[in-house]
């Protein structure tokens, strides 16, 4: 199954409804009072608990308690100044609270309408308790797990929610436990999801569900299975989702503004875990891609796992010979052959600049390299490539001058976007500061 049919199958099971509005409930002036309800967990509770609560009263809308006594010091009474509850919990030492104290912790949400959010490895506590599953919307039970360590893209697959509205299409967490499998109830709705590669990290080659939203009895719930660390919870993309999603839990409505910048990096950094490619030709040193072909007879790609459509993509190329040939692959579709069908935006002495349809057989789109490339490359030297794809209009520019603009009868709406290393004689390209902002 493909990674498009994959997201698309869990769009598909998730429910799309339920409250969305700005203005659902009236917001109490002054800060929110939260409480952060924590003292056991299976995961360094002391370190993430303060982490978790200088990111909620950084952004100035909250006031944030912390209740370390889970099962002592959990009662109607403790939990009813607050507007919103934070789950930094698991119970390791298999400890229940009494009837009182669960009737007084459900009742807060399905009769209060207390906000809930619930982090990380509050989804594994309580595996035998169905009350609790239903409220926190998604649980570790058996068959749920991770793979490996590691930092990963967040697609956020619903921008139509107040939480989600206005954000990038992605962000990439800090390295973090990828839940996988978690149970899902009826009704849910997903705002985010992540890859699980199985190959690369031990995962499932399914998206998996990383934030989401629903309704229990009175209360607006906002779950994410992100936050295995201090670290992973110092992510931009995390604090954006903590924060927003606490004030639309409080409130029904979202006035926090977005960590997140516009622009996004294409990649880790790092390794090459989020392309397809012959790892002998491809490799990252000081954060830049680097191809290096010793003479190769057939075109070499390395594809992006996911896809893209509407998007502006920006990074720097050096290509030595500049008489080889190279070029970015975009709205693409990988070949059996291993060869890629899509738009390429071209590289090289003869082609910079110009727009090429590969495989596709119609070839050179825009031939510009003579009137616009030739005069705006440096040769062997980094050059500031900028590809735009914005619904049927195709934009290519080097060095900040617009070299190639198409405008397409056809209809390709997405597709990978892929690094090429040409067919011919010993070559190396360089691409660095590899950054995206999606349409």
């Amino acid at each position: 199954m493909s990674r498009r049919v994959c997201l698309a199958a869990l769009m598909a099971g998730s429910l799309f409804l339920g409250a969305t509005g700005r203005g659902e409930d009236k917001a109490r002036p002054g800060p929110i009072p939260v409480l952060i309800i924590t003292g056991e967990n299976n995961h360094d509770w002391k370190a993430t608990t303060p982490v978790l609560k200088a990111a909620l009263e950084e952004c100035g809308r909250f006031k944030v308690d912390v209740l370390e006594d889970l099962w002592d010091g959990l009662s109607a009474s403790r939990l009813a100044p607050y507007q919103a509850l934070v789950f930094n919990f698991y119970s390791t030492s298999n400890r229940r609270w009494s009837e009182e104290q669960a009737t007084a912790f459900l009742d807060a949400f399905r009769a209060q309408g207390k906000g809930g959010v619930v982090i990380h490895a509050a989804d594994n506590a309580f595996p035998d308790w169905a009350d609790y599953d239903q409220l926190i919307g998604g649980a570790w039970r058996a068959g749920a797990g991770h793979g490996s360590f590691h930092a990963f893209q967040v697609d956020l697959i619903d921008r139509g929610h107040p939480i989600t509205s206005g954000l990038p299409r992605f962000f990439l967490q800090a390295p973090d436990e990828l839940y996988h499998g978690l149970r899902m109830q009826p009704g849910v709705r997903i705002l985010a999801a992540a890859f699980s590669d199985r190959a690369g990290t031990g995962g499932t080659d399914h998206y998996e569900p990383m934030a989401w939203t629903h309704r229990y009895g009175k209360a607006r719930i906002f779950h994410t299975p992100l936050g295995h660390a201090p670290s992973s919870m110092e992510s931009a993309g995390f604090k954006t989702l903590l924060q927003r999603g606490a004030e639309w839990a409080a409130t029904g409505q979202v006035t926090v503004p977005s960590l997140l910048p516009e622009w996004q990096p294409f990649f880790n950094g790092k390794d090459l875990s989020e392309f397809k490619g012959d790892a002998k030709l491809w490799r990252v040193e000081d954060g830049a891609i680097i191809g290096d072909s010793p003479g190769i007879r057939h075109n070499a790609f390395l594809v992006s796992n996911r896809r893209y459509d509407d998007f502006i993509l920006e990074l720097k190329v050096r290509l030595r010979p500049d008489s080889a040939n190279s070029g970015v692959q975009f709205r693409s579709e990988p070949l059996e052959n291993g060869e890629m069908y899509g738009y390429q935006a071209d590289i090289g002495e003869g082609w910079w600049g110009s727009l090429y349809d590969e495989s596709t057989g119609r070839n050179l789109l825009v031939n510009s390299y003579k009137e616009k490339g030739s005069k705006a490359v440096k040769r062997e030297d980094w050059n500031d490539y900028r590809v735009e794809a914005i619904g049927r209009r195709v934009r290519v520019f080097i060095n900040g001058a617009l070299t190639s603009e198409f405008e397409d009868t056809e209809n390709r709406p997405d597709g990978h976007i892929a690094l090429q290393i040409h067919a011919g004689g010993v070559t190396q390209v360089e691409f660095k500061d590899i950054r995206i902002q999606e349409k």
